[in-house]
């Protein structure tokens, strides 16, 4: 072969990878935009039973307009029934003494908690 035929046998071939590449790209456009109408219709249906799962919930359920309602504060802890804060905190130090064993009080260094009596 001379010179000469290889070089016009050149375009031929960028030719062939021409369209093989363009091939190939059309391939892959039409895979990703398969992908992405199979997320789009899982997104869709996924929309749609949740939006039936809600109707059937609030048809399952009376749901009550609290926003006319007063609103009221909570509770006084001091006012609650039951055992004093005193005692309640002793009962906690017992416990926490003897499953971790700490004699003397607390170790050097540890976290102490102060709680407002």
């Amino acid at each position: 072969r001379t010179a000469c035929q290889l070089i016009f046998q050149a375009p031929k071939a960028l030719l062939v990878f021409g369209l093989l590449s363009l091939a190939t790209l059309v391939v892959a456009g039409i895979f990703f935009v398969v992908v992405g109408l199979v997320m789009w219709a899982q997104h869709v249906v996924q929309c749609y039973l949740q939006a039936a799962e809600l109707g059937a919930l609030t048809e399952e359920y009376v749901v009550k307009d609290l926003s006319a309602t007063p609103l009221t504060r909570p509770p006084d802890p001091q006012s609650m029934p039951g055992e004093p804060f005193d005692v309640v905190q002793g009962q906690l130090l017992n416990e926490l003494h003897t499953v971790y064993g700490l004699e003397d009080g607390p170790t050097q260094g540890a976290p102490v908690l102060a709680f407002p009596v």
